[in-house]
């Protein structure tokens, strides 16, 4: 028996024509992409990067390819055999639970496009953005935060592993931060490819809409394991 783990990309992996590939060779990816809608669609193949990179399309997208992606690997290998855990990074973990039948591929799109959409409100209301920092502790970033944080919110949020770790924020104090990390010696910092300061204080209003609209829904046992971004368990 083979060990198998499933990986999801999460926002900022986006980039126009993704998985065309995929939408021309094989039908189920086909299948899939198409139950996306033809906006979605010709934002993802024929669109523009700014457009793309806004979260109410950007979610709904990487849900739709990387469902489409794991359909067409299942076409080719046969999962029955093998000890199999799936995670996703951020968004990643809707595809995920989803790959695991926690849900349907049609609730899961519509999940994805309401939080999408509470996201880009959120974001709209209080612009932001995210930067990633590399060599640097845990202590060593959020202090830097705190000091960036007289230009506004700037937060750790996302602890990727010992070595990478994300903030964010209004973009004049992540801007800030990062300076202050470069200075201080980080390997090295990149402004993530997002529309908004996600996973900070500032998603508050959209965490709560998000929670609202997970009552419509009902969910399945998965079939198999999921690990979650809170606790990795």
């Amino acid at each position: 028996m083979s060990k198998i783990a499933l990986m999801f990309p999460g926002q900022g992996a986006q980039s126009v024509g993704m998985g065309k590939d995929l939408y021309d060779k094989y039908l189920k990816a086909r299948e899939i992409i198409d139950l996306a809608g033809d906006e979605l669609k010709n934002i993802i193949f024929k669109g523009t990067e700014e457009t793309l990179k806004l979260t109410e399309y950007a979610q709904p997208a990487i849900f739709a390819i990387s469902m489409a992606a794991f359909e067409v690997f299942k076409e080719s290998y046969d999962l029955s055999n093998d000890e199999v855990v799936s995670a996703g990074h951020s968004l990643g973990e809707y595809s995920a639970l989803c790959a695991a039948g926690f849900f349907s591929f049609k609730d899961g799109l519509a999940m994805v496009t309401a939080r999408g959409k509470f996201i880009q409100k959120a974001s709209a209301k209080t612009p932001g953005t995210m930067a990633a920092i590399m060599g640097m502790k845990k202590s060593d970033v959020e202090n830097l935060c705190k000091r960036a944080s007289d230009a506004g919110v700037c937060e750790a949020v996302n602890f990727n592993s010992p070595g990478q770790i994300v903030i964010a924020g209004t973009v004049l104090a992540v801007n800030k931060a990062v300076e202050f990390a470069a200075a201080a010696g980080a390997a090295k910092t990149v402004i993530l490819n997002v529309s908004g300061p996600f996973h900070s204080s500032i998603m508050s209003p959209a965490s709560d809409d998000m929670s609202k609209e997970l009552e419509k829904y009902s969910f399945n046992t998965p079939s198999f394991g999921v690990y979650t971004n809170c606790d990795a368990s």
